[in-house]
């Protein structure tokens, strides 16, 4: 098996009480989670029928109570019988305000004390599945299955997932049996994800769904056929691999081989919840000597000074978009300030002819453009002055907002207002977040185009406090918005 290295860094991460509506996942995949390459014909009507309607219960962290822990101190019993080491930390939900998984002290710890050591063997990746799964020979010498792994192998890890949840005789049974399902808008309905009010991340869910069921209708029908004591249509459904899928993309860590990155989930690891600016600390340990470079145990480390009952966190990334954060944690932390943006396009009108590709560029959580898109702004319009661009993108933020199916100041109002969570106030979240950049931009605008002389633009100073992607706006589907300015 390839030697694998794990990243100083969380590759999805774990949801945590952030905002009034709160998932539960874990870490951020370094590439941004983009899925890629997977496009392929989709049934309409067939993922409408996966779970149409959100249970609100689980959507986040719901009270817990004596039978619910039950997964958990099975979870520890297994972990110590298998050499895992972590007396200083607990996830019992009944520590959680909220009844909520999370990862806390029951002993002071001082930074850099070690708090917990998992060997290899007790994680879930590819390697692992490749050693302990009976799916091994499937991904190793299927062709119709190694047909999709050619496209992204990270599907090979998600389809031991999805054999193992229910497998009676798993090595992972307390594993499979305690992980909760991952939230996020890939499992709403078409009302629900049009509720978001942005058609950027309504379009960016329904490609996800589409490569999730592409890959289940690729594999399963023919799995079930083929291995039919292995799988079967009733319990392998889509619902059961887009939890799988989820589940990986949330909440594993990247780990770096001589054949390149795979994913696993990490016991006890996979508790950590997000906290801005709470960098996390772990190392591998390598004490196989016939394979030296294979590692064998996960080592964290303690970030900070806690006290018994203190929750221990760590950050999924300070300069994450926010947009990345709701798809694939099922939450958008408060104060991120570098997360929260939306694109503005130039685009030419199509009726001029010699249409060319839009500009791009974004606002911040500032309501003020980029550095330089002003003149950018003002060449491609061929206006006469500053005031006139102003004015031109004064008009087309005007029209945007009145576009909108609510407004921002009742959505606010609501979200205020709602004392339970769910896909509504998952909703009100998200749009007010974006709302609020489109009416302090708006608010700018006026006042520049009264008073010009102000900067319309952030300056280098104060790019720490602004968008994710500065000046170059590379991934501009990370935005949580996009408003067109067409000429």
């Amino acid at each position: 098996m390839p030697a694998i290295k794990l990243k100083k860094g969380p590759v999805l991460a774990v949801g945590t009480v952030v905002t009034l509506f709160i998932f539960f996942g874990l870490s951020t995949r370094s590439n941004h989670n983009k899925r890629e390459g997977l496009s392929a014909r989709r049934s309409a009507a067939s993922f409408e029928k996966v779970k149409n309607e959100i249970d609100i219960a689980s959507f986040g962290h719901g009270k817990s109570d004596e039978k619910e822990d039950k997964p958990y101190e099975a979870l520890v019993e297994w972990l110590l019988r298998s050499g895992a080491w972590f007396p200083k930390v607990s996830g019992n939900s009944n520590l959680h305000a909220a009844g909520g998984r999370a990862l806390f002290a029951i002993e002071p710890l001082k930074k850099g004390d070690v708090i917990a050591r998992i060997p290899a063997e007790l994680w879930f990746s590819y390697s692992a599945v490749m050693k302990g799964s009976a799916v091994q020979e499937i991904l190793r010498s299927d062709e119709r299955v190694q047909s999709v792994l050619k496209t992204d192998d990270s599907w090979g890890v998600i389809l031991g997932l999805t054999y193992e949840r229910f497998n009676e005789f798993s090595p992972w049974r307390p594993y499979m049996n305690f992980i909760r399902r991952q939230e996020s808008p890939v499992w709403w309905s078409e009302s629900d994800l049009k509720s978001m009010q942005s058609p950027l991340l309504y379009k960016r869910a329904k490609e996800l769904q589409r490569d999730i069921e592409s890959v289940y209708n690729q594999w399963f029908p023919y799995l079930c056929n083929a291995y039919p004591n292995m799988f079967d249509r009733g319990t392998h459904t889509l619902e059961l691999f887009t939890w799988a899928s989820l589940t990986m993309w949330a909440r594993a860590f990247t780990v770096e081989g001589s054949e390149g990155s795979q994913y696993g989930l990490v016991p006890v690891a996979d508790l950590l919840n997000h906290k801005q600016h709470q960098h996390s600390t772990w190392s591998m340990e390598f004490e196989d000597k016939e394979r030296p470079r294979d590692p064998t145990m996960f080592v964290l480390e303690a970030n900070a000074d806690y006290e018994p009952g203190d929750e221990i966190t760590i950050s999924y990334g300070d300069k994450r978009a926010s947009s990345n954060f709701f798809i694939y944690s099922g939450f958008i932390p408060n104060g991120q300030l570098y997360g929260d943006f939306i694109g503005v396009f130039l685009r030419q009108d199509s009726d001029n002819g010699n249409e060319k590709p839009p500009v791009k560029m974004c606002v911040g959580v500032d309501g003020r453009l980029q550095e330089g898109a002003v003149d950018i702004i003002r060449r491609e319009l061929s206006l006469n002055t500053e005031t006139d661009t102003y004015v031109e993108l004064l008009g087309a933020v005007k029209d945007h907002m009145l576009a909108w199916d609510t407004r921002y100041v009742d959505d606010e109002a609501e979200l205020a207002a709602t004392t339970t969570y769910g896909v509504t106030s998952a909703s009100l979240t998200f749009r007010t977040r974006f709302k609020k950049i489109y009416k302090t931009f708006k608010q700018n605008l006026e006042a520049l185009v009264e008073s010009p002389g102000a900067p319309a633009y952030v300056t280098e100073q104060d790019k720490d406090n602004h968008c994710y992607h500065d000046a170059k706006f590379k991934h501009s589907g990370e935005a949580l918005d996009i408003m067109y300015v067409t000429y």
